[in-house]
């Protein structure tokens, strides 16, 4: 049959001969002669399908030469850009991706939000389909070779451990085979899923072998190695990945920043934002009213009857009149009839606002200036209030000090399998505020963008990370520029480095800058100041055995941020519980 549909095929990295990226070396001799895995291994070609003759396929590669491949060596075209999308998230650097990256960037502009679905790909054809090896013998004795259909049954019964077999207690994690093919840990292109053994094997750590995780007693197996009556917990374990996958992907799509209007559509007086000056917005000061407001106040409920069951308004005020305009949320009501809240003036309140304003203004540790000039502002009387106890503060501003120096020394070398974990969303923004100057105060950024890193890092307003493709740790270490705005608009940009070869815990470094801090915080002064700060060391540092704990490094900013946050606080105030 013939046929003019674009397909991929594998080659060899200089494209003189097949290379089939799903096959395991057959011998720990073949293992140590190859000379990479997965894009260092084997590249994709684009070829057009001349004809089809059962196992054997003619296609036609671009430079117009005919070939003769197996069929099961042939990639679906969707599937090949998948492959190009996941290489171009972890940011690999081979030569061949660079030449077929022209032709991604074409097939994502045909797409409908300039962005391709991987979990809409594994939902409608891989979950009920196992991208497996070049030779996969069934239960029946038959054989697959690269894609078998998933058998959909009951789950397996517990397994034992003998004559070289190995219990499986569950499959942890999937990952589809455009990922496990840049994957460190994998690097075949084959389904592979993170499979947690069975007792006892699920107390060993693995992390140090080729296939092992951080997590204890897990490795990554290709789908070649787990028997067929496991497709029930294949299948099981698909179907969560695509869940994970469609928010992140959705996630993805809402970060695509809006175009910026070239001019006022309104033609109106243009108002300065007040929390960043810099941004200007274009709202009427009283808007005409058109005719969906209308339809809103007609339909705005006047009476209890009007309410859905169980619901009613808010006393006081009560019940909207046909005046009111409070239900219009564009502005802030200023047609309303009845802005004076007049059920909050009470003699008691009035008396109590009074008193306390009287009491404010007899304070002695201030004086009110510029009733001359008319710049009117108060300012702090110092000499008759002094602190007595300098030293307490000056050493409290001390170790605020170091462990802001201890967070930057970090954020230099940050792991990068603490990003990789639920709690390293956040790990940024405690990196992040060890940068600001000391005399600068000591708010939190009211915006964070990533200027700089990778692709598969992707950062959302309020500092928060995700990781939404493979990263690449042979590719060494990865730099990540941070823009920071605060309140008054001003911004600043921070440097960070991520390690792919650092532990996540952080190593020696980060222990011994531990072991350092609790010595600190061992003669902070007054005690009620050092109770609060060694409750909040304790998640990190054994103050009874001397010892740091092992915790990630995103714990461990976490709780360092707290602890410099607390005294810095401390050496400008008064600590009174």
């Amino acid at each position: 049959m013939a046929s003019a549909r674009s397909v991929w095929m594998w080659r060899s990295l200089d494209g003189t001969e097949l290379r089939d990226p799903a096959e395991l070396p057959e011998s720990a001799a073949a293992h140590e002669a190859r000379t990479g895995v997965g894009p260092r291994w084997a590249r994709l070609c684009p070829v057009t399908v001349a004809e089809v003759r059962g196992p054997l396929t003619s296609v036609k590669s671009e430079k117009g030469e005919s070939l003769e491949i197996p069929t099961s060596l042939l990639l679906p075209w969707y599937e090949g850009l998948l492959v190009l999308d996941a290489m171009e998230q972890a940011n690999c650097t081979e030569e061949w991706f660079q030449e077929l990256s022209p032709c991604l960037e074409q097939e994502r502009r045909k797409s409908k939000n300039g962005h391709l679905s991987s979990c809409q790909y594994v939902e409608k054809r891989l979950v009920q389909l196992a991208i497996t090896g070049p030779r996969f013998v069934t239960d029946r004795g038959t054989t697959f070779s690269h894609r078998r259909p998933n058998v959909p049954g009951e789950e397996p019964p517990e397994g034992e451990t003998r004559d070289g077999w190995f219990a499986v207690e569950r499959l942890v994690q999937y990952l589809p085979p455009w990922e496990a093919f840049l994957h460190p840990r994998c690097g075949f292109y084959q389904d592979h899923y993170l499979v947690l053994w069975a007792p006892p094997f699920d107390e060993v750590d693995y992390s140090s072998t080729e296939t092992g995780d951080e997590m204890r007693g897990v490795t990554w197996e290709p789908d070649e190695c787990l028997p067929e009556n496991l497709d029930c917990l294949r299948m099981k374990t698909k179907k969560e990945w695509t869940e994970r996958q469609r928010d992140l992907e959705r996630d993805r799509r809402s970060d695509r920043p809006a175009k910026v209007r070239r001019f006022n559509p309104l033609n109106v007086s243009l108002w300065e934002d007040l929390a960043r000056p810099a941004v200007s917005h274009g709202w009427s000061e009283l808007p005409e009213q058109i005719e969906t407001e209308i339809q809103i106040k007609k339909g705005w409920p006047k009476k209890l009857s009007e309410y859905p069951a169980g619901y009613g308004p808010a006393e006081p005020p009560g019940f909207c009149g046909n005046d009111c305009d409070c239900m219009e949320d564009w502005h802030l009501g200023k047609r309303c009839v009845d802005t004076g809240k007049r059920w909050i003036e009470t003699s008691d309140r009035n008396s109590s606002a009074a008193q306390a304003l009287t009491a404010l203004a007899s304070q002695k540790f201030v004086m009110r200036r510029g009733q001359v000039s008319g710049n009117h502002y108060i300012e702090a009387i110092t000499a008759e209030h002094q602190r007595i106890d300098v030293q307490e503060v000056t050493y409290a501003a001390e170790v605020s000090r170091f462990v802001f120096a201890a967070l930057r020394q970090v954020a230099a070398s940050i792991p990068l399998h603490a990003l990789q974990r639920e709690e390293g969303k956040g790990i940024i923004r405690n990196f992040v505020t060890a940068f600001f100057q000391e005399g600068e105060p000591s708010y939190l950024p009211l915006q964070y963008k990533l200027t700089e890193g990778p692709k598969w890092l992707v950062m959302d307003a309020t500092g928060e990370t995700n990781i939404v493709g493979v990263p690449d740790p042979a590719g060494g270490t990865v730099r990540l520029t941070v823009l920071v705005v605060h309140m008054n608009g001003e911004s600043e940009t921070v440097h960070c480095v991520i390690d792919p070869s650092r532990p996540h815990t952080g190593g020696s470094t980060v222990a011994a800058l531990t072991s350092q801090t609790a010595k600190k915080v061992a003669a902070v002064r007054p005690q009620s100041l050092r109770l609060i700060v060694t409750e909040h060391l304790a998640s990190i540092y054994n103050v009874s055995q001397d010892r740091s704990l092992e915790v990630t490094v995103a714990r461990w900013a976490r709780t360092m941020w707290e602890i410099a946050a607390i005294t810095r606080t401390a050496s400008s105030t008064h600590v009174v519980k």
